[in-house]
Parts: C-alpha cells; sequence; structure tokens
C-alpha cells in the first residue's frame, strides 16, 4: 500500500507540472526476481522515474522503452529473460534467474485508465481485486484492459464473468494470480493483484517511546493514531508524523477510532489502570492485534482485573494479545523497542517465520502469485 501511495502521489505531481510520463507494473515473473508481480514504477518524460521494478538493473532499460511510446496511447509489454546473465544485454549480472513481464503505460491525463485505476487503489475499505491485461489476441480486450472490483458494492455488469469468479476467489485466498483465458475471440492472459487496505495502527498512550513507533509505522505507510487522556501529551506538535491524535478518555475512545479486522493497537501508556480500561474497550472489537507493553506479569494482573468487572473476553481476542509485546531482539533502547514491536505486527499480519533467511530451506519469499 505505501508504494501505491508514493506512485499515485508522483503521477499527480507529473499531470500538475503539465509533463508525461508512463506507469510501468510487474506484471508476470516465470523463474524467480528481485521484485514481484504488481511492483510499479513511474516514468517521467523528462528523463527521471521513481519506484522500483527491479532491484535496480532495468529500470534505466524499461525508461528508454517508456520514453518511446510517451507521445503515444498505447500500452507496450516488454519482457526481459534474465536466465542466462552471461548473455545479458544490460551489462550486469541480474542474479534473477527469470523471466520478467513488464506492461508499460503511458499517460497524459488523469481520466487515463491506467491513473484512474490506480486512484481507485490507493484507499479500499475492503480487499480488492485489480484485474490488468497484458496480452492478448482478442479485439475486443486489448492491453491495458483494467478491471476493480472490491468485496463488496462492485458493479460487475460490465465486467467478463470468468474473470469476476477468478478475482473473487482471489480476494477469498488474499493472492495474487496470473490467470489466461481463451475464447473463440482469442486468448487473453490477465494478472489478478490484491489489495489490502491500508493498515490502521492505534497507539493508547503518548509517551516518549511512542514517538519511534509511530515513526518506523509510518515508513511503513500505515495509518497512524495516538491517543491518551492527557490533553498535555496528546497533540500533533508531540507527534507530527501522526495522521490523527485523540484526546479521550478509555470509555469514549472508541467513538473517534474505527476498529476493524485491519486495525492493530499497541497499548503503551505505562499506566495500568488507563490500559486495563482500554482493553476492556478493545475487546468487543474485531481488531486483529493488541500488543500490550511490559512483563507478563502485568498481563496476567490486567486479567484477574477484567475478570473483577466480569468482562468476558473471547476466544478469538485472546489469540489476538499478545504480551509481552514484540520480538525477541535484544531490544533496550526505545527505537529498538519500537522495531521489536513493529516486527511483530508485521509479522502477524502478513506471516513468516521470523527465522533467518540463512536457515530458511527454498525460495527467500513464497509464491504470493500463482498461475491459475
Amino acid at each position: 500500500m505505501h508504494e501505491l501511495l508514493n506512485i499515485e502521489r508522483y503521477v499527480r505531481q507529473i499531470l500538475e507540472s503539465g509533463r508525461t510520463g508512463a506507469i510501468a507494473t510487474l506484471v508476470h515473473v516465470h523463474g524467480s526476481s528481485y521484485r514481484r508481480p504488481g511492483a510499479r514504477m513511474v516514468l517521467v518524460s523528462d528523463g527521471t522515474w521513481h519506484g522500483a521494478i527491479s532491484g535496480g538493473c532495468l529500470e534505466g532499460d524499461v525508461l528508454l522503452r517508456a520514453q518511446e511510446i510517451m507521445n503515444d496511447t498505447t500500452p507496450r509489454v516488454v519482457r526481459y529473460d534474465t536466465t542466462n546473465d552471461e548473455n545479458n544485454v544490460f551489462g550486469v549480472g541480474l542474479g534473477c534467474n527469470g523471466i520478467i513481464d513488464i506492461l508499460i503505460e503511458p499517460f497524459h491525463v488523469a481520466h487515463d485508465t491506467c491513473v484512474k485505476t490506480l486512484h481507485a487503489l490507493i484507499h479500499p475499505d475492503c480487499t480488492t481485486a485489480h484485474a490488468i491485461v497484458f496480452e492478448s489476441t482478442n479485439l475486443a480486450v486489448p492491453v491495458g484492459t483494467h478491471w476493480v472490483l472490491a468485496e463488496i458494492g462492485t458493479d460487475e455488469s460490465l465486467m467478463p464473468k470468468d474473470i469476476v469468479r477468478d478475482m473473487r476467489e482471489q480476494c477469498r485466498l488474499e493472492q495474487s494470480a496470473n490467470t489466461v483465458y481463451s475464447s473463440e475471440l482469442g486468448i487473453v492472459n490477465v494478472f489478478i493483484e490484491i489489495v489490502q487496505p491500508q493498515t490502521q495502527l492505534v497507539l493508547f498512550g503518548a509517551g516518549y517511546d511512542t514517538k519511534p513507533v509511530v515513526d518506523f509505522a509510518r515508513t511503513l505507510g500505515w495509518h497512524v493514531t495516538v491517543t491518551d487522556k492527557s490533553p498535555i501529551k496528546a497533540n500533533q506538535h508531540s507527534f507530527p508524523n501522526a495522521h490523527a491524535v485523540v484526546c479521550a478518555h478509555p470509555q469514549q475512545v472508541l467513538t473517534h477510532i474505527q476498529c476493524t479486522a485491519r486495525t492493530v493497537c499497541i497499548l503503551m501508556s505505562h499506566n495500568f489502570m488507563y490500559d486495563t480500561d482500554i482493553l476492556e474497550q478493545l475487546v468487543t472489537t474485531s481488531v486483529k492485534y493488541i500488543g500490550i507493553l511490559g512483563p507478563r506479569k502485568r498481563w496476567e494482573k490486567m486479567q484477574i482485573e477484567l475478570e473483577q468487572r466480569n468482562v468476558i473476553i473471547p476466544e478469538e481476542t485472546l489469540n489476538a494479545i499478545y504480551s509481552p509485546v514484540g520480538l525477541d531482539l535484544a531490544a533496550e533502547t526505545p527505537e529498538e523497542i519500537a522495531l521489536s514491536m513493529i516486527a511483530e505486527i508485521q509479522h502477524v499480519l502478513h506471516g513468516g517465520s521470523t527465522q533467518p533467511l540463512r536457515i530458511k530451506p527454498g525460495t527467500i519469499h513464497e509464491r504470493t502469485t500463482k498461475e491459475i
């Protein structure tokens, strides 16, 4: 999501300056590559670019290809074969050992299809599927055709039924896919990209150690809210990188914050009763992660307090509570502790073993894009 937000911002700046540009999207990989399908970069008519679709080896050539078609409106697919580094025409050893397809789409105005589609993807309210045609012998479905399908609220009447079916299935699986459709009109190759809503991080407690957590999360493109009952602590001046700062008592805090399945929370006020009061509110929500700063005994004491209040914590919520919070990184300073907590949230949201990659068998990344 962070990359999408940046790409959309760059496209907007290019259009506002009166320049032309192109969006390059990695749509298919056979073998391995540095980036995975869905990676994007923006190429500008003045010879600059933003973003990356490789480790820095292909971007220059993609720019040259894009400049050839920027005055046109027809998208183009460029294929790079990096399986044989000895014959690499780019002058460097890519080391990726894969065949990579890049879709290059020129844009000139805000209502160009690729720009409108990008804008539709940057703030999804739910899991969203984005289908891009990057190969086609069907004249009715040219390269550069886009469809966007949210889990709810999308008009499907103008979309091919078989593609809608697969987009819904990939939404359910939360996994991107490459798929080929054949008919009497021709063959269409489609990349179905799954886009998740932005992660919403809520930090309860506006202490000195909250700021590095805000900064780390903002770097990842998360939407960050800081809340505290003290107006002296909870102010935008103290947390310039937070999207929102809320001053509210625990009993009213949920009237200011919308908790969804993409909301993650950390209780870090260092005030036992405040954190317990907040937790009493959070157990009624569907948040996926609740981290509690402090030793294990503190969480055990909280449970006793909530039992005395006759608060029942659902089993699903108990499984979402992480105390002590964070991964074991031997963290000591506020910055190190922030890294530990953010790393744990990343693990909970996206998986991974948290083990060193050098002892992980197989590939670095599991296949997030499959052929169907």
